[in-house]
């Protein structure tokens, strides 16, 4: 992060009345992974080196059979939805609802 963000918190933006801050729990490897259906499922880790976020798309095998690379969250989000359509890629064969 360069010097003129390094002060940055979440104060200096305008919060919602209702917002709140959900501390999220430590996952732990064996009780809290669940495979997902096509047994596809990703790897994320901050590259130092070239100060990067990479996601890695791994396939039911283990292998890593995609790796997306950007600055942002949302540049790797907008990278893999736009790979999908340009390559005609489904990671998932099943379609999934989300609970609400």
């Amino acid at each position: 992060m360069s010097k003129e963000y390094s002060d940055y918190t979440w104060e200096t933006q305008k919060l919602s009345e209702e917002c709140e801050t959900y501390q999220c729990p430590d996952f732990d490897n064996y009780k809290d992974f669940k495979r997902d259906l096509s047994g596809v499922y990703v790897l994320i880790k901050v590259n130092f080196t070239v100060s990067q976020i990479e996601v890695g798309v791994c396939n039911k095998d283990h292998v890593v059979i995609q790796i997306f690379r950007g600055r942002k969250s949302q540049d790797i989000y907008n990278a893999i939805f736009r790979y999908e359509k340009d390559n005609d890629v489904v990671w998932l064969r099943k379609k999934r609802t989300l609970p609400i």
